[in-house]
Order: C-alpha cells, then structure tokens, then sequence
C-alpha cells in the first residue's frame, strides 16, 4: 500500500506544477490560479470528518485503492487537458478537488494500516520510511518534466503509465491483505485524547499553511523573475526537498523521545 502511495505522487508532483504554470502563462491572475494549489489541501482536512467512518465501512484496503482510482482519473484528465492546450481554472479546480478527496482516502489508509501494523517502538521508524517516500515523490516529480525534456505527451504517457503501476501494486496489496488484519486495522478507535489531537493538528496547521501556500505561488514568482517555464515549475520541488531532508532524522528520534518532547522541540 505505502508503495503504491508513493508512486501516485510522482505524477501528481509533476503535473500539479505544469498546470500552475499554464495558468499563469494564460495571464490567470497569482489569487485565483493559487486556488487550484490550494483545493487538494483543503479537501484533504475536510474530508477527515468522515474518512474513518468510510475506512470502518469499506475497509483501509478498499478505501486505498479507490481512491486510487479516483486519483488516476484526475490526474489522466489533467494530462489531457495540457496536451490539448486547454485553460480553464474551473476545471482544473474541478480536478484538483477529486485529488484532494482521493488523497485523503489514500493517505488515511496508507498511514492506518502502518499505525495499525508497525510494531510499536517502531512507529517512528516505519513512518520515516513512508513518509521518506511521499517526500522523495514531492521533491522529484516537479524536476523530472525538465530533466527529461517531456512534452505534453510525453507528460501525459508517463502519467498513464505510473498510475498504472501504482493502481495494479494497490490491487495486488488488497488481495493479500487478511480479512482478520482489515477487521482489526479498521475497528474503531477508542477513547481520543483530544488535548493531543488538537496539539498535533496545530503544529500540522502552521508547516502546512507556509508549505503549500509556497507550492501555490512559486510559479508565479519564478516566472516573475524572467525564469524559463521549466525552471518555473521546477521551483516547488525546493520546498519539497527541504521537508526531505528533514523526515528521516525527526521520524527516527520519535521512538526515542516521548509525545510531549517532541511537540517542545
């Protein structure tokens, strides 16, 4: 599953920048094209109402590969609008949303089933190695359209077929996944504490606010500054690159400290 996840971020990461940069090069103003940067991270929280009532219904598996599916669907939309030269913000919006509600399905699973399933003294450990992968997928995917020299259909082929890798790892996974394990993994949690909920959704409000707000506009200010349309996109891989470097060493020193430490540190 968490490969699977990991994969579906490439082609998000290197299409999500070619749209921003379109949109500006059609003379879409920084305001309104940086609502399409926006809306997958406002469906995400959003949607955390009601996503671990649907992983409860339908399992962590069927909810990862569904959204998926969704995933694929966007994106592939997406890669044929840029082949066709078409500029539209509302239905670049449109897309961005169904991206948003299929990684918050994706993500919740991925990240349920490895709290469900690490071993305990090693959350911190088997999340750095995921999370490690989401970041690489973020940092890569905005340079590779560049480094390779990709055009519109080259983009949109690379799509295809990495969606199509991550969707078949993502059935494969469901079928070896254990009825028993699904049950359990997806039971209802017990008591929350809410002081800690609300701790952690704090400090996840303020990285989040500065980082995508940056991935929303750096386009804009990249091009701005006379820089090539390429390197323009290129520019939100920078952001990304830095959340990388950091993952693995805060990931490994949570199984070391405890909660309130770290929320401290």
């Amino acid at each position: 599953m968490g490969g699977a996840t990991v994969l579906y971020l490439v082609p998000y990461s290197m299409l999500t920048p070619q749209v921003v940069v379109r949109l500006a090069e059609a003379g879409v103003s920084a305001t309104a094209g940086s609502i399409y940067g926006l809306t997958p991270f406002v469906l995400i929280p959003a949607m955390s109402v009601i996503t671990p009532n649907i992983l409860h219904r339908i399992g962590m598996k069927f909810a990862h590969l569904t959204g998926l599916i969704v995933a694929a669907l966007a994106l592939l939309a997406t890669s044929a609008l840029l082949v066709t030269g078409f500029v539209a913000l509302p239905t670049y919006v449109a897309l961005a949303a169904l991206l948003g509600i299929a990684s918050a399905l994706t993500w919740t699973a991925t990240e349920a089933m490895i709290a469900t399933h690490a071993p305990a003294d090693r959350i911190g450990s088997f999340t750095a190695i995921y999370q490690t992968g989401l970041g690489t997928s973020l940092a890569v995917g905005p340079f590779v359209p560049a480094l390779f020299s990709m055009t519109d259909m080259g983009l949109a082929m690379s799509t295809t077929i990495l969606m199509g890798f991550a969707v078949t790892l993502a059935a494969v996974s469901t079928l070896q996944v254990s009825p028993a394990a699904e049950i359990t993994a997806s039971a209802p949690a017990g008591r929350v504490v809410w002081r800690g909920v609300v701790m952690l959704l704090a400090v996840a409000l303020v990285g989040g606010w500065f980082e995508v707000g940056l991935n929303a506009i750096l386009p804009y200010i990249a091009l701005k500054t006379g820089l090539s349309s390429d390197k323009a996109a290129m520019s939100v891989g920078a952001p990304a690159t830095g959340a990388l470097l950091s993952q693995l060493p805060i990931f490994f020193l949570a199984d070391r400290f405890t909660s309130t430490a770290q929320y401290r540190v």
